[in-house]
């Protein structure tokens, strides 16, 4: 199967039920995403692979990461966007209530990262920023989790094998956008060397906030 619409290529080897929801999410969800990256469109059309068993999607992510878990179920390694399809992901434990909105979101997490792509090659020590704006910017729900409980140098250092990760990158991502400017914000996407510069500060505000407010 192979869909082709304004900024994106679908492909999958098979059939998809929610191929209508996939579109829609792709025609008029993303244009937000695009608008806070300050882009009228991406550069070249986005593929989107689709993976229809988990063997499959494991052996791609075993070429880019040391060591695949079963929560990764989408990325942006190569130059698409890489997808486990719906079925496959509710098949596993760690993902055993997901829904089809869950998986449109997770579309939105990764096209964020598509994003940030264009204005340069993603750092891996600022992962936790990339994840920060992309949990939130995708609208994805995340359990609250306390930062007094997170290592900050690990996160940067280590991010994929922190537990609770995602949901530290979501308090944080939550505040850096409700007290930082959309102007300064970009400066830290295109800049990410001021962005390092200041990584500690974000990180030790954003608790002493969360400690404020609980």
């Amino acid at each position: 199967m192979i869909i082709e619409i304004e900024n994106f290529i679908i492909e999958s080897e098979d059939e998809i039920d929610y191929k209508d929801e996939m579109v829609y999410t792709l025609q008029n969800r993303t244009r937000k995403i695009l608008e806070f990256f300050e882009l009228e469109k991406l550069s070249k059309k986005q593929k989107i692979v689709i993976y229809n068993s988990v063997e499959k999607y494991k052996a791609h992510m075993e070429k880019h990461v040391p060591e695949y878990k079963d929560w990764m179920i989408g990325d942006t390694y190569g130059e698409n966007i890489n997808l486990l399809s719906l079925d496959e992901v509710k098949k596993l434990e760690s993902h055993k209530n997901f829904t089809i909105d869950s998986f449109m979101n997770g579309i939105l997490h990764e096209f964020v990262h598509v994003c940030q792509r264009e204005y340069g090659k993603n750092e891996r020590e600022l992962l936790w920023f990339w994840e920060a704006l992309a949990v939130n910017l995708s609208g994805q729900p995340n359990k609250p989790i306390s930062l007094a409980d997170c290592d900050f140098s690990l996160l940067k250092k280590d991010f994929n094998n922190v537990e609770g990760n995602y949901n530290y990158a979501y308090e944080l991502g939550k505040y850096i956008l409700e007290t930082y400017s959309h102007e300064e914000i970009m400066t830290f996407i295109k800049n990410p060397e001021l962005l390092k510069s200041v990584e500690y500060k974000i990180f030790e505000n954003a608790l002493e906030r969360q400690k404020l407010n609980t």
